[in-house]
């Protein structure tokens, strides 16, 4: 009897141990438990390297299956990423999207994105449409609306589930765009998965997808083709794991199927971390400026803007209406912690810069004073002559007496503006010696011994003299006020009369003759 009791005995732990080891072992089912909600916040890691294990590369080669072992302990944190699931109504355009419950904020290769979906617990999580900035490739904020949501996850998935779908997304404006998606979700395999952060028991869901971005302009309400914009083919393998909320282990892979990066949780609920920026901390009096949220794990916001403008939602924007330097400050938190981030003097507000300058006139010389108002930076002038300058007040001698359109433009930090005047240049005291020898008149030349010297502005003669050919000096007036000059010489030769004015002297040849 005894020995049957202990037979039983060993029986019995053995079927235990065999449960469990069912238990533990079994597949699992996807349902409402696994989806993400609102508050989730996630730290993941990105192995993008291209000496990725051939390992990885054999785990998405060869057809997956039941019972299966996946070992990404070797993975490399290249880089580490954020994702956290938001409330829609804390975002700018949760009230586009009525039917959302949950949003996503995305940051990639200068484009950032709202992405905004529902959850139903009976069918899964469908995308129902998105708003992309592009304003940093300078166009405009876009919403994406859905006339077919995109299902994300399936609920009630499990190991042989299989499913397709499509999606199509059309944006608002006379150049719209529409972003149509095919694809097949394959639930083909379970099993244990190690990861960097932990072991999980998990379920693999093998997603191929095409995505078709097509440029249309409404042409009196025909959608006009402009061009297919780009078109982009991927494999993403999912492990999910139950009471996650996200994947414990994405691999994504290119057409071929040649991994690209592999992404994997390195963290559940971190504490978050406050940062933020602008395009530009330059602005002008009553632009708008939006403030990008480049907080990590963070899921709720208090924003003070510097004028007594303060925000709770994702990512505000704000108008400031007066010239000024303002400090801007965010605080941030999640279920684990908070932190907060200051940047003072960030955001300088100005007025747009006014050209305009003035100029004193000297002959062929012309000094140009700038006058411009609201702290120019940068000067650039254009004389109409073909030449320029970057001086903020030049001095430019022109080369001949005309009309000139002398142009400005300048630039502060937030604004440019041109300006133009006329500009009117003679030869005035900078005539040439050739034009000033024609002003300077004899006769008669040749003469008999009286002659006459005239000079068109005798005011600006300091002296007239006359000379023999040898130097010696015949005749001399300082300053005469006479503009016809009578003078007689007794002696036949030749004579040099030497006119000086403010800026040269003029020489002239007189021949005296005798009858």
């Amino acid at each position: 009897m005894k020995c049957n009791s202990m037979k039983i005995k060993k029986y019995l732990i053995c079927l235990v141990l065999f449960c469990l080891s069912l238990q533990v072992n079994a597949q699992i089912t996807i349902t409402k438990d696994e989806f993400p909600v609102a508050g989730n916040s996630f730290a993941v890691a990105i192995d993008s390297t291209f000496a990725l294990d051939t390992l990885y590369q054999s785990y998405i080669d060869t057809s997956s299956a039941d019972s299966m072992f996946w070992d990404f302990r070797g993975l490399f944190s290249a880089y580490i990423d954020s994702f956290a699931y938001l409330d829609p109504t804390t975002t700018p355009f949760g009230p586009d999207f009525p039917s959302a419950d949950m949003a996503t904020w995305i940051e990639f290769f200068g484009l950032n994105m709202y992405a905004y979906t529902r959850t139903d617990t009976s069918t899964g999580v469908w995308g129902v449409g998105a708003n992309m900035d592009l304003t940093s490739y300078g166009l405009r904020k876009v919403n994406f609306f859905s006339s077919d949501d995109e299902l994300m996850m399936k609920a009630n998935a499990t190991y042989g589930t299989q499913v397709s779908d499509s999606g199509y997304f059309e944006s608002t404006g006379d150049t719209f765009f529409v972003n149509e998606i095919f694809k097949t979700m394959d639930f083909d395999g379970w099993g244990t998965l190690i990861s960097p952060l932990d072991t999980f028991q998990v379920l693999r869901m093998k997603e191929y997808r095409i995505s078709i971005v097509t440029v249309y302009y409404n042409l009196f309400g025909f959608p006009l083709k402009l061009g297919e914009l780009f078109r982009d083919t991927t494999t993403e393998y999912q492990y999910l794991a139950k009471g996650i909320g996200h994947p414990v282990v994405t691999v994504s892979a290119d057409v071929d199927n040649q991994i690209r990066y592999i992404e994997f949780l390195s963290e559940i609920d971190p504490a978050p971390s406050a940062d933020f920026y602008v395009l530009n901390t330059n602005v002008v009096v009553g632009d708008k400026i939006t403030f990008y949220n480049a907080s990590a794990s963070a899921t709720s916001w208090f924003w003070d803007l510097g004028d007594g403008t303060t925000s709770t939602i994702h990512q505000p924007e704000n108008t400031y209406d007066s010239v000024g330097v303002y400090d801007v400050s965010l605080a941030v938190s999640n279920i684990n912690g908070n932190d907060t981030a200051v940047k003072q003097s960030y955001i300088t507000v100005m007025n747009t810069v006014v050209a305009n300058f003035g100029d004193s006139v000297n002959g062929m010389q012309v000094s140009f004073t700038d006058s411009s108002l609201n702290n120019p930076i940068t000067w650039y002038w254009e004389f109409g002559d073909s030449s320029t300058a970057f001086e903020q007040n030049p001095t430019y001698t022109f080369a001949k007496p005309d009309t000139y359109t002398v142009k400005l433009t300048v630039n502060n930090a937030v604004s440019s503006d041109v300006t133009s005047k006329t500009v009117i240049v003679d030869w005035g005291d900078a005539i040439s010696e050739m034009d000033q020898f024609d002003k300077l008149r004899i006769y008669p030349n040749p003469s008999s011994g009286l002659f006459t010297i005239s000079y068109d502005e005798l005011s600006k003669i300091k002296s007239v003299s006359l000379t023999d050919i040898t130097g010696k000096v015949i005749f001399r007036k300082e300053q005469p006020q006479l503009d016809n000059l009578e003078v007689k010489i007794g002696n036949a030769g030749v004579y040099i009369i030497k006119v000086e004015t403010e800026h040269q002297t003029i020489n002239k040849k007189i021949v005296i003759t005798k009858n």
